[in-house]
C-alpha cells in the first residue's frame, strides 16, 4: 500500500514539473534595454530577460542573427545581459537576437527561447551615411578636391559616393548643385539623379565643367541627401587652368617681315606644296649676315580658337649640311618676349658675327610640338 502511494506521488510531482516547464517556456521574453555603437561595424545591446522568478539561476545562451553567440553562462542577477555584435555588414540587417534558457548546460535541458527584434537599434545607430571619395581618398564634408593643372576647356571629374557606414538604411542623393563659380562655367551632373545607394553600397558620380582661362579656378558643390547630419554635403573643387595642349596648340606666324622672310609663310607646308629645300627642311628665309631676323608668332589653341599664354623657347643652331647634316651646334637660347596686348611672342635674332651658311631657328613650348625654320645666311652686300 505504501509503495503505491509513493509511486503515485512521484507521478504527480513529474506532472507538476512538466506543467511548470511548459509555462516557463511560453512565458519567457527578451527585450532590448539600450543599444550602443562600438565602431563603424560593431554594436552592443543590453538585454532584459524575463519573467522574474522563473529564470533566476538558469543557464543562458544568446545567438545573434549575424551569427554571433554566447554559450553557456549563468543568467546574472537582475536578468540583464550584454550581447555584442562585431564585423557587421549591411547583409546582417535588420538584426535580432535569440535568448534561450536551460536547466543545465545541456541543449536537451531547454526551458524555452525568445527573440528580440533589434531593427530600431540598427536604424538609430547605422542610418544612411554619405561619404565622397576621389581616387580612394576621402573628401570630408566641407573639404576640398584640389586638382592638378587642368587644360583650359572641359574638365570631367569622377567621385565615389558611398553609404558603407549606413549599414541599415538606403542613401538617397536627391540633388547636386554648384555655386560661387570662379573662372568656371557649365557645371553639369553627368550621372542621372537621384542616386539610390543601398546600405553598405557605393556608386560613381561624374560631373563636368569648363575652365574659362588660364589661372586659378574654383567652384563649390552641394550634395543634398537623406543623411540627416550632413545635408548638404559640401566640397570645393579648385585648381589652375593651363594652356598647354600637346595635341592642339600650334605656332602661327603673325608678323610681316617682308618677302622671303619665314614669318610670312605658314610653318606647316600643305601636302604637295612646292618649296625650296635646304637639306631635309624647306627653306624658310634668306638673310644677309648682320641682319636681324624679326617677326612674331602666337600659340593658338585650336579647340577654343584663340591665343593662349605659354612660354616660347628660341634656340639657334648651326648646321653643316656637307659634312655632318644630322648634327647641330647650339649657338644661343632665349625666351621670346611676350606682348600682352597683341598676345604675340616677339622674335629678334641678330646674325652679326656669324658666317654664311645654314642655320636652324627652333621654337618650342612646354609639352607641345616644336617648329623649326631653316635659315640661309648669305654674305652681306658690299
Amino acid at each position: 500500500m505504501s509503495k503505491t502511494i509513493v509511486s503515485a506521488s512521484l507521478v504527480l510531482v513529474l506532472l507538476i514539473a512538466i506543467v511548470v516547464e511548459t509555462v516557463a517556456a511560453s512565458d519567457i521574453w527578451v527585450r532590448p534595454v539600450e543599444c550602443t555603437k562600438l565602431s563603424d561595424n560593431a554594436m552592443a545591446v543590453l538585454l532584459e530577460i524575463g519573467p522574474e522568478g522563473l529564470v533566476e539561476g538558469s543557464w543562458f545562451r544568446s545567438e545573434g542573427s549575424d551569427g554571433s553567440w554566447i554559450w553557456w553562462t549563468m543568467l546574472p542577477a537582475g536578468r540583464l545581459y550584454l550581447h555584442t555584435f562585431t564585423d557587421l555588414t549591411a547583409e546582417n540587417f535588420p538584426l535580432s537576437v535569440t535568448c534561450s534558457l536551460y536547466t543545465a548546460p545541456d541543449e536537451a535541458r531547454l526551458i524555452g527561447s525568445s527573440t528580440a527584434d533589434l531593427e530600431s537599434c540598427g536604424e538609430h545607430l547605422f542610418p544612411a551615411e554619405i561619404n565622397v571619395q576621389q581616387s580612394g581618398l576621402l573628401i570630408p564634408d566641407g573639404g576640398t578636391d584640389e586638382l592638378d593643372k587642368q587644360l583650359v576647356g572641359r574638365v570631367e571629374r569622377t567621385y565615389a559616393v558611398d553609404n558603407t557606414a549606413g549599414l541599415s538604411e538606403e542613401l538617397n542623393v536627391t540633388s547636386i548643385s554648384a555655386f560661387d563659380l570662379h573662372n568656371v562655367r557649365g557645371f553639369t551632373v553627368e550621372t542621372p539623379l537621384p542616386l539610390d545607394i543601398p546600405a553598405g553600397g557605393t556608386v560613381l558620380l561624374v560631373v563636368s565643367f569648363s575652365v574659362d582661362d588660364v589661372g586659378l579656378f574654383s567652384l563649390n558643390v552641394e550634395i543634398a541627401s537623406n543623411d540627416t547630419d550632413e545635408d548638404p554635403y559640401d566640397i570645393t573643387i579648385c585648381g589652375i587652368g593651363d594652356s598647354n595642349r600637346s595635341s592642339s596648340l600650334t605656332i602661327i606666324p603673325t608678323g610681316e617681315a617682308g618677302e622671303g622672310r619665314f614669318l610670312d609663310r605658314g610653318l606647316d607646308l600643305a601636302e604637295g606644296q612646292d618649296a625650296s629645300m635646304m637639306g631635309l627642311l624647306p627653306l624658310s628665309g634668306v638673310y644677309a649676315v648682320g641682319e636681324i631676323v624679326t617677326g612674331s608668332c602666337q600659340i593658338v589653341d585650336q579647340e577654343i580658337a584663340r591665343p593662349v599664354l605659354s612660354f616660347v623657347h628660341v634656340f639657334t643652331y648651326a648646321v653643316d649640311l656637307e659634312s655632318s647634316p644630322e648634327e647641330k651646334t647650339l649657338l644661343d637660347h632665349w625666351m621670346a618676349e611676350y606682348d600682352r596686348e597683341s598676345r604675340d611672342y616677339l622674335i629678334e635674332w641678330d646674325t652679326s658675327g656669324l658666317v654664311p651658311g645654314c642655320y636652324d631657328l627652333y621654337l618650342s613650348f612646354e609639352n607641345s610640338p616644336s617648329q623649326t625654320m631653316r635659315i640661309e645666311l648669305i654674305p652681306p652686300e658690299e
